[in-house]
């Protein structure tokens, strides 16, 4: 719908990288992370020791790319208040 006062973007075509259920359950079949959003969310939990996603959510993360204490992925979680 249109409106005089809010910006509307672009439309852009962009290829289809899998099925619903495989995007978020996966077996993925691609290792760039576009696909097993649900695995990623499970590893990430495990990695960093929450237990719920209700836990995750409060951690503050903080992306550094160029700080040397950052891990590999460029990301320092740290908890919140």
């Amino acid at each position: 719908a249109h409106h005089d006062e809010l910006p509307r973007g672009h439309r852009l075509h962009v290829e289809t990288c899998g099925t619903l259920e495989e995007i978020l359950l996966g077996p993925s079949h691609r290792p760039d992370g576009t696909a097993n959003l649900v695995g990623a969310l499970r590893r990430s939990m495990a990695t960093t020791g929450y237990s719920d996603v209700k836990e995750f959510q409060r951690v503050d993360v903080v992306v550094a790319p160029s700080s040397s204490l950052a891990g590999p992925s460029g990301v320092i979680a740290t908890t919140g208040p």
